[in-house]
Formats: C-alpha cells, structure tokens, sequence
C-alpha cells in the first residue's frame, strides 16, 4: 500500500463511523457532537467554551452553536465564571443527565451487544494501530505551529 492510501482510507473510516452514529442517534434528538459534550459535561463540573471547541474539534463558533443547541433544550446551562465574570462556564443540567440516560439507555436497547468497529482485528493489531494512530495524531498536531 502506498503512503497516499492512507489518509483517504482514515477518511472513509471516520465518515462511515459518523454516518453510523448519526443513523443510530437519528430518533434521540441528539447530534453526535451534543452527545459527545453531554457524556463530558456529565464528568466535570464545567467546561469552558474554548475546552469545548478543542474537545469537540471544531472552531469556537460551532462550539457556541452547539453550546446554545444544549441551553435551548435546557440540557446545558452557561454561567459567568465567580473568578472571572467575562468568562463563561457551561454545565450539564438535571434535564441534560436525564436526557443523557435516556439515549444510552435506547441506544443499548437498540444494540445489546453493541457495535465494535475494531472487532475485526486482533488485540495486537489494536494495540499496534493506536500506537500508529496516536503518533499520527502528534505529527499532525505540529502543522499549525
């Protein structure tokens, strides 16, 4: 295989994956961004918009979309932070847990066993993989600096 083979197949790898979780998701009411951030607000206290753009991978104005997606729905609330007032925190809500719950509840129902999109490999080639994976993730963190 060649080196320029690579980067389409993680392409196509990462779209069929989205798709899929979009497909699955489709009835919930909940993007896969959204549900991302909901898991992660679920963990933490706060996060700041810009921790959310960073998690999320995408640039502050989407990130402030979907932030403003999660108040309307009354999932996620952002408040003035008590050290800073110009900064905003934002927070998972009892609805937002609630709502949580629900889509994993019904996502397991729809899918007891799950789906494991690295089944078809041995748990050497995982290992192996994430290694490539995450030194490939480093090589292309250095491309905006």
């Amino acid at each position: 295989m060649s080196k320029s083979a690579i980067m389409p197949l993680i392409t196509q790898s990462h779209l069929v994956w989205k798709r899929y979780l979009q497909g699955r998701l489709a009835g919930q009411g909940v993007t896969p961004k959204q549900l991302r951030l909901l898991r992660i607000l679920a963990k933490r206290k706060f996060l700041y918009p810009a921790d959310i753009a960073r998690i999320l991978f995408c640039d502050p104005p989407t990130a402030r979309v979907v932030v403003r997606n999660l108040e309307n729905r009354r999932w996620a609330k952002g408040e003035a932070d008590r050290d800073d007032a110009r900064r905003t925190r934002v927070r998972i809500t009892a609805p937002g847990r609630k709502k949580l719950t629900a889509v994993t509840a019904a996502l397991k129902k729809a899918s007891p066993r799950g789906f494991d999109p690295t089944a078809c490999l041995s748990a050497d080639e995982v290992t192996r993989l994430e290694r490539m994976l995450r030194k490939l993730c480093e090589h292309l963190g250095q491309v905006g600096e």
